[in-house]
């Protein structure tokens, strides 16, 4: 009977094929091959590599999550999460590329430890070209160099900057250079004369409402081109900061780059920060006298190892990019969560009072050790907006929670899912507590990853965190800073694939204004 039953339905679908046009034939054999590799690749393959992170289904092959993930690559994770009822590892396809991804506080140590199988430099090529590097002149940023004074150990180039930044923003003297290089920022930036001149003001003492997120993102992206390189940039490009908010948004379009997305305006701001730092570069060390000495080393370096004028320039722009980006929005969320809470922004006042001069001198020693409500909110606001995944490049077979990652695959760690674990921070992880860690200090030094980890935390940490405690500090205290009017807390914004810190969703913000407090003028 069955023997029956086959072979009428063959009959029938031979008739069937037979009375078909042309394009119904194409529609059934795809739909047929899809079927096939639907049923192939989710249901039969699993059972030849039982010891592989299980992979999520998706329905386009090649493109896989690529368009939930850069809609909303958070969401998709905790859909994956909820699908699978488990924090063992998962993979998923985007854009051709497989990524395994790692939420397990227990995963992340030796996903930190195996640093022969999973590297950062895969990483590092794609931010490399996606900043400007010439793809056929890569190389010759990784070779190995003839050892030098600067350089003893012959590393290549990448390795060596980054050994040269750990060395200088480090607790000690040359990052005590970079503070006073920052002080003169916040005299010249925050002076009144300055702030009523970028913002009109309602009365010779007050300020009309400000965005704090222009504020923030204004000062940060001028602060940091003052500390690091002369002068002479701002007056070859004095708009460069004013781009740097949208440059920022944008710019995971072209280190995630797809066909799918339109990266006109990213592409014509970097070329206007390209055009600008050739310029800068063509000009002869005399004329930018003033540069950070870690800057002067690195021209310098360029200059004998024949870096390309373009590949130089690409890399000053990441060097400016990387020194702006986090910075202000973790200010901005700092700088909100203070402000929105009366309290709270008094109790930090009077914390960072005495580490303000009467001149507005900081106290840098002061704000590192002797203002931990600051130090704690500081370090809440990196959990709750830090929202990017730390990645690595598999370069080999390796193994990590049982499971068998294959070479030329990605490795991801979701901060986010390690910052929202409840079982780490309490019942109340998805909200704000100012307190979490002036009570828990350790959590600071468990899946706690605002910098990324194991061998690659990021250098600038310690100057970014005395950058916002200093800008905190002079604004309570050297001017009334006041809500101009109520408004819902901002919204981190989720849809946006970030290379760090969320942004508020568009339209969110804070309006303050400032009051101007007798002997502050200058």
């Amino acid at each position: 009977m069955l023997q029956d039953l086959l072979a009428t339905l063959a009959s029938g679908a031979q008739t069937y094929w037979a009375s078909s046009g042309v394009w119904m034939r194409v529609v059934l054999t795809v739909s047929a091959i899809w079927i096939f590799w639907r049923i192939w690749r989710f249901t039969i393959l699993p059972l030849f590599r039982p010891n592989e992170p299980v992979e999520l289904p998706y329905w386009i092959p090649y493109f896989g999550h690529a368009g939930a993930f850069f809609k909303d690559s958070h969401q998709l994770i905790r859909m994956a999460i909820k699908r699978f009822g488990t924090l063992e590892p998962f993979s998923m396809i985007i854009a051709g590329d497989r990524y395994y991804v790692i939420t397990s506080p227990e995963d992340t140590r030796p996903f930190f430890a195996d640093v022969k199988a999973m590297t950062t430099d895969g990483f590092l090529d794609r931010a490399l070209l996606a900043f400007g590097c010439a793809p056929e002149r890569l190389h010759t940023l990784w070779q190995r160099n003839t050892p030098t004074k600067v350089n003893p150990k012959g590393k290549n180039l990448i390795h060596l900057t980054q050994d040269l930044f750990k060395h200088d923003l480090v607790p000690g003297p040359t990052l005590n250079v970079l503070l006073e290089r920052y002080q003169g920022a916040l005299d010249e930036l925050l002076s009144w004369d300055r702030l009523v001149g970028a913002y009109p003001s309602l009365v010779s003492t007050q300020t009309e409402a400000i965005s704090l997120y222009d504020i923030c993102a204004d000062f940060i992206a001028n602060a940091n081109q003052i500390v690091l390189f002369d002068p002479a940039l701002l007056a070859i490009d004095p708009d460069m900061a004013v781009e740097m908010r949208t440059f920022t948004d944008e710019l995971w379009k072209l280190v995630h780059r797809s066909r799918l997305v339109d990266t006109t305006e990213v592409t014509r701001i970097l070329r206007q920060y390209s055009s600008a730092f050739k310029s800068y570069l063509q000009l002869p060390p005399e004329a930018r006298p003033n540069e950070t000495p870690v800057i002067r080393t690195l021209l310098e370096t360029y200059a004998e190892l024949g870096i390309h004028e373009d590949d130089r320039a690409a890399m000053l722009v990441m060097i400016c990019w990387a020194g702006d980006a986090n910075a202000y929005k973790a200010a901005y969320w700092v700088l909100a969560y203070i402000l929105y809470d009366p309290q709270l922004r008094e109790i930090i006042r009077q914390e960072t009072a005495p580490a303000v001069g009467p001149d507005g001198k900081l106290d840098w020693p002061y704000l590192a050790k002797r203002c931990p409500r600051l130090s704690s909110i500081y370090h809440e606001v990196l959990r709750l907006t830090k929202r990017d995944v730390i990645v690595r490049q598999v370069v080999r077979d390796t193994a990590l929670a049982g499971k068998r990652l294959r070479k030329d695959s990605i490795a991801v760690i979701p901060t986010c899912q390690l910052h929202d674990n409840p079982d780490t921070y309490g019942a109340d992880a998805a909200s704000f507590n100012p307190d979490r860690f002036l009570k828990q200090p350790g959590l600071a030094h468990t899946t706690f990853f605002p910098y990324g980890g194991g061998r690659h935390y990021c250098p600038g940490r310690y100057f970014v965190e005395m950058e916002i405690y200093g800008l905190v500090a002079l604004m309570l205290n050297r001017y009334e800073m006041d809500l101009a009017w109520a408004a819902p807390f901002p919204r981190r914004d989720e849809s946006l694939v970030t290379l760090g810190i969320s942004r508020p969703v568009p339209g969110d913000d804070l309006h303050v204004t400032l009051n101007w407090k007798e002997g502050n003028k200058n």
